[in-house]
Parts: C-alpha cells; structure tokens; sequence
C-alpha cells in the first residue's frame, strides 16, 4: 500500500463444520479502517469469544486497499469449554 493511502479491514467469524467445504454466513463481522503509515502495516485486534459455543470456527480476515483490491487470508481455531476452578 502506498503510505498515507486508506484500506479496510473486515474479520468475519463463522461456524466450521467438519467435512464440509462450505463456509457459511459470519456469526460476526467486523470492518474498520485505517490510514496505511508504510508499504506493509499491521495491527491487532481483540475480538471477546465467550459469547461463542465450544467448537471450530473459520476467521477471515480481509484487507482491501484504496483501489478495491484486497488480500484474502483465512484460518480456523477451536473454541473450548471455560474451565472451572475447583
């Protein structure tokens, strides 16, 4: 990206079901925007997970620069069960 320039960001989160290659529809996304600061920016977001079930989930993160192209990347994670303190 060309500094100065602006991009956004979206995460989606979505259920990963086993077997199947279909992602469905996000249980959530998230856009925000940035002003790029060098050719390679980065950042961090915390997203809270608690609200989610126990299981596998698809994350999809996208970055689309101030031209309409974007960069694609997805990954998978599992949530777990809390544990109690006994």
């Amino acid at each position: 990206m060309e500094p100065g320039t602006s991009y956004e960001t979206e995460l989606r989160l979505s259920v990963r079901k086993p077997g199947s290659r279909r992602v469905p529809p996000p249980a959530i996304r998230v856009r925000f925007t940035g002003t790029a600061t060098a050719p390679m920016t980065s950042g961090q977001r915390t997203l809270d997970l608690r609200q989610f079930k126990p299981g596998s989930y698809w994350l999809d993160l996208i970055v689309t620069d101030a031209r309409g192209h974007d960069a694609q990347r997805r990954i998978w994670f599992d949530v777990r069960a809390l544990r109690t303190a006994q």
